[in-house]
């Protein structure tokens, strides 16, 4: 991988969710605000085209570093820093061992695994921050925000072939030749 442009490549992901998405955000008076994670449509694009899973791994890792970094727990309360790439990984490590039994160019595989990945991520975040504040937390609370987890896991999935769609010119950049050989002709 070609890290400098990848790292580029997420930062101006996660500038257009932050501030591009508050467009497209669909408000629901009892769940919140339901948006797509375009950082997880990002690690499913990486994971479908990556070749190497250490690569794929540590990609996943900074996106949900990324994800952390620009998420705030609101006014007067911690951000924590953590539970979103270990659940990045952990996503993306199951989505590598099961993406070859799909077809990464057909669109119903996009929308499938966005969603997988999206709702696994998600729920381990959920679960964490919920068990993170077991005095401030209800089981109310806990399936209200899996019932936002799934909503929101959809509404990825439905947008990441069109980013998918996006991000494939990029490939040539942000995946150098990754079997480890160099490619040029050696003479003797």
């Amino acid at each position: 991988m070609r890290w400098g442009l990848f790292i580029i490549l997420a930062w101006l992901v996660i500038l257009m969710q932050i501030t591009i998405l508050g467009l497209i955000r669909i408000p629901i008076e009892s769940l919140g605000v339901i948006m797509p994670d375009l950082m997880a449509g990002l690690a499913v694009f990486v994971v479908l085209r990556g070749k190497r899973l250490a690569n794929v791994l540590i990609a996943v890792w900074i996106l949900g570093l990324i994800v952390d970094l620009t998420n705030s727990s609101g006014a007067g309360q911690e951000t924590v820093l953590g539970p979103m790439p270990i659940a990045y990984v952990l996503s993306a490590w199951i989505i590598f061992q099961a993406r070859e039994v799909f077809f990464r160019e057909w669109i119903i595989t996009q929308v499938l695994l966005a969603f997988a990945f999206t709702l696994l991520a998600h729920l381990v975040w959920v679960t964490w921050q919920c068990l993170a504040a077991r005095d401030a937390t209800t089981w109310q609370d806990f399936g209200h925000l899996i019932v936002q987890a799934g909503l929101l896991a959809a509404y990825t999935a439905v947008i990441t072939p069109v980013m998918y769609m996006l991000l494939k010119p990029c490939q040539r950049f942000i995946f150098a030749d990754q079997s480890g050989r160099s490619s040029r002709r050696r003479w003797g």
